[in-house]
């Protein structure tokens, strides 16, 4: 348990830190230039998930053996210089798009470029802490990381308004993370390490699949917002962003920290029954599910009882559909955690098609927010439930029954809250 509870403070806090700059931004700027930052993050999270998110699915396993750990230092390299290139292109597409009235504002997302090079910098050593259960560490790092991006990030914002505190604030965090993580990772004695060598599918061809897998995961949750500007305006794209955001932050903290506990407790051994690979994971999740849930309720009540008062009446709609994605929390945290279950039972080759099916999914999202964001909410929510199934019935009896039928009853006493809280907030 204190390991899930240290792997969530590590996710939490960059997230926790990114929700309070997007809420600084939406006290301060109008949706039409949140929509321009919502852009710029889309493009730096399209890169992440083709490379950090898929090679942290095997890093756990490549850093035990020597040929692992030169896969892993020729994908740092590649992924700086494809990052740093991805992302240039990205925040000149972008400038040449957006309106004239607040296309001037993409010059202050230019420090993301260096985002890509920092994770990277980062992935051998962050697998060699998980390994060791360095779990209280990489949360004291991130908390440091958060700290120092506040100090910087925060009088920014006050002083420029400007999206220029958003860019510092993730580039600071990530900076001083990396650098404390690389630091503490080479103090670890060499004991931590087994010379090996894995005769399980080619860590290439494994991170192919993982990284198709992911692509196709981030254009199922984003290509809503990737056609709602077209589609539905820049308004109605900075309100849903802000809507994500505020709904999203900590329960995507949730899955992805027990994500990163999972795969220590997986990955390690490969020879693994399905049965026994559900019972493991079992016993990660019925702890984290009920985290999951306490995020869900959370999140409903910082909507009504802090976000409402704050924010002025403008984000109202953005607030009310907050409440309805949020039911997006405990399928989001199985959905992570099936990603590490199929790569464990060798059955990754069944995760790109389901996410797939997904994409086509956002059309209808982006269509009608067009007229109800509220609605597209909605859809958002059944998308997830969708998917999910679909990943538990492509495990091959692998999936963790137990905490699964505790996150489907939880689940369903969040869909009561949220109505509730419409009776009562409206």
């Amino acid at each position: 348990m204190k390991s899930l509870v240290w792997a969530f403070l590590e996710r939490v806090l960059p997230r926790a830190a990114s929700a309070v700059i997007m809420l600084g931004l939406a006290a301060f700027l109008t949706p039409e230039i949140v929509g321009v930052y919502a852009l710029g993050i889309l493009a730096t999270t399209l890169y992440q998930a083709a490379s950090d998110t898929a090679i942290r699915q095997i890093a756990v396993s490549a850093v035990v053996a020597e040929s692992g750990q030169k896969f892993l230092r020729r994908y740092a390299w590649i992924s700086t210089v494809a990052g740093m290139v991805f992302l240039s292109v990205s925040l000149v597409a972008i400038f040449a798009f957006t309106p004239t009235e607040v296309s001037g504002q993409v010059v202050f997302l230019i420090p993301l470029v260096t985002v890509p090079g920092l994770m990277a910098a980062r992935v051998m050593a962050i697998a060699r802490m998980q390994m060791a259960g360095k779990w209280r560490e990489l949360a004291t790092y991130q908390l440091i990381g958060t700290a120092a991006s506040f100090a910087i990030s925060v009088p920014v914002l006050l002083l420029t308004r400007s999206l220029l505190a958003s860019s510092l604030q993730i580039v600071i965090t990530e900076l001083t993370f990396t650098l404390l993580t690389v630091k503490a990772a080479r103090s670890l004695p060499a004991a931590q390490e087994t010379r090996e060598e894995c005769s399980h599918p080619p860590l290439g061809k494994e991170f192919g699949h993982l990284a198709m897998y992911s692509v196709l995961a981030w254009f199922q949750s984003q290509t809503d917002r990737v056609l709602m500007g077209p589609v539905a305006g820049s308004t109605a794209l900075g309100l849903f962003s802000v809507a994500n955001s505020v709904a999203r932050s900590g329960g995507d903290a949730v899955s992805t920290s027990t994500a990163n506990v999972l795969r220590p407790e997986l990955l390690t051994n490969r020879d693994l029954t399905p049965r026994q690979i559900g019972e493991r994971a079992d016993r990660v999740l019925a702890k984290a599910v009920l985290i999951s849930a306490g995020a869900t309720a959370v999140t409903l009540l910082g909507i009504d009882l802090v976000l409402r008062p704050i924010l002025s009446s403008q984000w109202d709609y953005a607030l009310a559909t907050a409440r309805i994605i949020s039911l997006t929390i405990i399928p989001t945290l199985f959905s992570w955690s099936m990603t590490v279950v199929l790569v464990a039972a060798g059955r990754t080759k069944w995760a790109a098609p389901i996410k797939f099916l997904g994409i086509p999914m956002a059309v209808p999202i982006a269509v009608v927010a067009a007229h109800s964001l509220l609605w597209a909410g909605a859809f958002v929510v059944v998308r997830e439930v969708v998917l999910l199934v679909l990943l538990i019935a492509s495990s091959g009896g692998a999936y963790p029954g137990r905490s699964l039928r505790t996150g489907a009853a939880l689940w369903l006493a969040m869909c009561a809250a949220v109505g509730a809280s419409f009776w009562v907030f409206g």
